[in-house]
């Protein structure tokens, strides 16, 4: 049986989770992934859980629109959430299939105040803070903020693992559990 997805990203450690993620669900079943670059919609850094989700979301919409014909549909977006003066990292993915959509989360890592007030207060990216305070380039691309803050203990790729599970599970995991129950999202037209 094979499995087509599409993800709406090309950047590697996002593929590198959903390609894990899909492996460790069945291994032995064929998953075909295609990758494709759709904006969010969203700033490059969102600012609050809701735009972080509403982007994971603007992606999987996109690619419904532009790619029909996949079994299931794949955003994932990190950013800021904040309650206070605290301020954390956060994972999102939304996954559809064209008719139900899920959220999933893949956590919350506090980030240190200098690299709050650099996006927060002077609106700078995320990425580019992290490579200027770790003194290196392209970080996303690698481990990502996580791997920095986690000395590699958890990184972008294992934070985005996680939101895929949580988000995959009414599709592949518990499938039956959540056919026909409230609470899914359905995509918008």
């Amino acid at each position: 049986m094979t499995t087509r997805i599409a993800a709406g990203t090309v950047r590697r450690p996002k593929l590198e989770a959903l390609r894990a993620v899909l492996h460790e669900i069945d291994a032995r079943r064929v998953w075909e992934t295609a990758a494709f670059a759709v904006e969010s919609g969203v700033r490059e850094t969102p600012l609050s859980s809701e735009e972080i989700r509403r982007g994971a979301r603007q992606r999987v919409e996109r690619l419904v629109a532009v790619s029909p014909g996949f079994d299931l549909y794949v955003g994932m977006e990190g950013g800021l959430a904040h309650s206070g003066d605290e301020v954390w990292l956060e994972n999102w993915a939304y996954v559809s299939d064209g008719a139900r959509g899920y959220f999933g989360s893949g956590g919350a890592v506090p980030l240190p105040p200098g690299v709050v007030e650099e996006v927060i207060a002077k609106g700078r990216s995320l990425a580019e803070v992290i490579d200027e305070v770790a003194g290196r380039v392209d970080i996303r691309s690698g481990e990502g903020t996580w791997g920095i803050l986690t000395r590699n203990l958890i990184t972008r790729q294992h934070a985005f693992r996680d939101a895929l599970v949580n988000a995959l599970a009414p599709f592949l995991l518990a499938e039956q559990m959540y056919r026909g129950r409230p609470g899914c999202t359905e995509p918008r037209p």
